[in-house]
This record gives C-alpha cells, structure tokens and sequence, in this order.
C-alpha cells in the first residue's frame, strides 16, 4: 500500500529548544502536542507544505492595544497589496476587551475613591497642623521677644511640619508599591509587574509641600504682623 504522505527533506538550523511552563494533559496525535510544534521561516514553511504561497497566518502581540496599529502597518506594506486576492486582516482581541472593560469600570470607582480621601485627609492634615501651630504662639512671641529673627522662626516652623509630612510620603510610596505587587500576585501570578511611575510621585511631594505651607499661613501671618507683646496678649 502506498503511503498518502510525501516526504521531504529540508536542512534546518535549531536555534533553541523550549519547553512548556505547565504539563498539559495527554493528547490524541504528537503532532497536537504543543512542545512538537517547529518554528521556522515563511520560506520554510512554503517549503514543507510544498506551497507558493500564505494562505492564512496567525501573529501574536505582547500588548493588545497595539492590536489596530499592528494591522495598519502590515496593510501600508507593498507585500499586502495582491491583484490575486485580497488580504483580509481580522483582530482577536475579544477577551481582552471584556477584561479590561471591567477593569476600566473598576478603575473609575477607586479612582474617585482614592481622590475623595485624598481631599478629605488633605483637609484633615490642614486643621491639625493649624491647631498644633497654634499651640506655639506663646513660643513664638517669646523668640520674637527676645530677638529671634523672624525668617528664622518661620523656616523653623515649616520644617517642624515639613519633614513628618515627606517622611510619610516616602514611606507610603514603598507601602503603597508593595501592597499593589501583592494584590497583583493574587490577581495574575507572577506575570504582573507593578511599578511606580516617577511623576505622581513628585505630584505627591507637591502636594505635600504645598499643604505644609497652606497649613503654617496662619502662624506665619501672625509673625510677620503681630508685635510679641500682641501675641503674648492674645494667648493671656
């Protein structure tokens, strides 16, 4: 009986061998099993299946937003172009698109979250350290009467709030870092890397720059106003 197959031999080069990071179930036929497949040029491809030419090829991208301009590309070039039969160009991006609208919906929610306890703790932070400058009018009035250079007094002011306030910024960007990355393990294992991008980081030290100076106007009004013997007047 004669063989229904041809056979035919083509030199190849193997570059890498890989293997599969999970073990599948078993399969009817090895040529079903994936660490069988070879990956070769579309010449050799040609070449083995004895054709002239692509009839239908499959690509695969890293990032499924580029799925749309990848297709754009691949029709700008000459070889898309075929009096025969035109290139019909599909993109499979179903899943991705039901993933990410949920996610989307769900960023939306933590994002107005996040921004309403933003403002509220700005204010928060606002009113304590207005109350605890508060507290130090009778020191103030003392240094002023004694001598004290104003300037002096209202950078030491700042920095007493100042440097708490940029310590616990550093600190939540490490926190906040490592409690993504864990909640991205959960989510997707291994395959999710969570990195913090270096522009809402300095946005955050902004903004707690700027809350230490809206917090100390109050204390520094008085002090470039106020004589001592007022401040001290005021406190009695």
């Amino acid at each position: 009986m004669k063989s229904p197959y041809t056979f035919l031999e083509v030199e190849l080069e193997i570059v890498g061998i890989y293997t599969l990071a999970e073990a599948l179930a078993p399969v009817g036929h090895p040529f079903n099993n994936p660490e069988n497949q070879i990956y070769v040029d579309a010449g050799t491809a040609l070449e083995l299946n004895d054709e002239e030419r692509i009839h239908r090829a499959v690509y695969s991208i890293d990032d499924p937003v580029e799925a749309s301009a990848f297709v754009e590309k691949a029709k700008a070039l000459p070889e898309a172009f075929s009096k025969e039969k035109e290139i019909i160009y599909t993109v499979n991006n179903s899943e991705y698109r039901n993933v990410s609208g949920a996610l989307n919906s769900i960023m939306g929610i933590t994002i107005a979250m996040v921004t309403a306890s933003m403002v509220m703790g700005a204010i928060i932070l606002t009113l304590l350290v207005i109350m605890a400058m508060k507290e130090r009018d009778f020191e103030i009035g003392i240094l002023l009467s004694m001598g004290e250079r104003k300037w002096k007094i209202i950078a030491q002011m700042i920095l007493d709030v100042l440097v708490p306030v940029m310590l616990a910024v550093t600190a939540s960007v490490f926190i906040s870092g490592w409690v993504a990355q864990s909640n991205g393990t959960l989510l997707g294992g291994e395959n999710i890397k969570v990195t913090i991008e270096r522009a809402p980081v300095i946005i955050m030290y902004l903004c707690g720059l700027g809350l230490t100076l809206l917090a100390s106007t109050v204390s520094i009004w008085k002090i470039t106003r106020y004589r001592p013997k007022k401040i001290l007047m005021a406190i009695e």
